[in-house]
C-alpha cells in the first residue's frame, strides 16, 4: 500500500514538472512575450499596390498564392475606349479570379509604365509568368502552383 502511494506521487511529480517544461518550452521557443507582439498586416484579397516582404511572407506562409500583375497604368484607370479594352478586360478577368478563390488568393496589382507583366508566386517558392489570362489558363497555373489545393484542381486531376 505504501509502495503505491509512493509510486503515485510519483507519477504525479513527473506528470506537474513535465507539464512545466513543456509550457516554459513553448514559451522559449514557438510563443511571444507581450511586449513583442506583432500585429498581423491587413491584407485583403485585391491590393492597389505593391506588397511588403512581411505581407508576402504572411500569405505565403499560411498556403496561399500572390498574384503579382504589373498593369500599365492605363488598365488600372476607368478608360472605356477600345485601346484600353483589352488590358482592362485582363484585369477583369484577374480580379474576379482572385475574388472567386478569395481564401487563398491575394492580388496585387501594381502601377507600371513597361508592358504588362503577371506572375503567381506559391508558397513552395516557384514563381510562374502568366500569359495566357483567361479562366481556364489561371486556373491551370493556380492548380500547379497551390499548396492548398481546392476542389476545382483536384476534381481536374481525376
Amino acid at each position: 500500500m505504501l509502495t503505491q502511494r509512493a509510486a503515485a506521487v510519483i507519477l504525479g511529480g513527473i506528470m506537474i514538472i513535465s507539464t512545466i517544461g513543456f509550457a516554459l518550452t513553448y514559451q522559449a521557443f514557438l510563443g511571444q512575450s507581450p511586449q513583442q507582439k506583432t500585429t498581423m498586416p491587413n491584407i485583403t484579397t485585391i491590393m492597389e499596390r505593391e506588397l511588403t516582404s512581411n505581407e508576402k511572407l504572411s500569405v505565403l506562409r499560411s498556403g496561399g498564392v500572390i498574384i503579382e500583375a504589373r498593369l500599365n497604368s492605363s488598365c488600372l484607370e476607368k478608360c472605356f475606349s477600345d485601346p484600353c479594352a483589352p488590358c482592362q478586360q485582363e484585369a477583369n478577368i484577374l480580379e474576379n479570379f482572385a475574388l472567386k478563390y478569395s481564401a487563398s488568393i491575394v492580388l496585387s496589382k501594381i502601377a507600371s509604365f513597361d508592358e504588362n507583366a503577371i506572375r503567381m508566386i506559391s508558397g513552395s517558392g516557384s514563381i510562374t509568368e502568366i500569359t495566357n489570362v483567361t479562366d481556364d489558363g489561371l486556373l491551370d497555373a493556380y492548380c500547379s502552383n497551390a499548396v492548398l489545393k481546392p476542389r476545382e484542381c483536384l476534381l481536374k486531376e481525376i
